[in-house]
């Protein structure tokens, strides 16, 4: 009998953790056939998984609307120098 399998474990590289009030832990493991399965399964629960970081579902939340709030500076910077 042949068994194989990965194992995933990431931990969060967030800085939103300054108290334990998220109800989302820091480390996580995820089980699968293939490391893609392993990843894509995490990234369904909402951890946010890249070459440089990970981010658990709150501090990828967080990440989300800082992005979002700077795109929109952004855009509004360009059109005020195009106007």
């Amino acid at each position: 009998m042949k068994v194989e399998g990965y194992e995933l474990a990431v931990y969060c590289d967030g800085t939103e953790h300054v108290d334990d009030r998220y109800k989302f832990p820091r480390f996580a493991r995820f089980m699968g056939t293939r490391a893609g399965d392993c990843r894509r399964n995490a990234r369904r629960v909402g951890w946010k998984i890249t070459k440089d970081k990970d981010l658990c579902p709150a501090c990828n939340e967080v990440w989300k609307k800082a992005r979002i709030e700077s795109r929109r500076k952004k855009n509004e910077l360009e059109r005020s120098k195009k106007s």
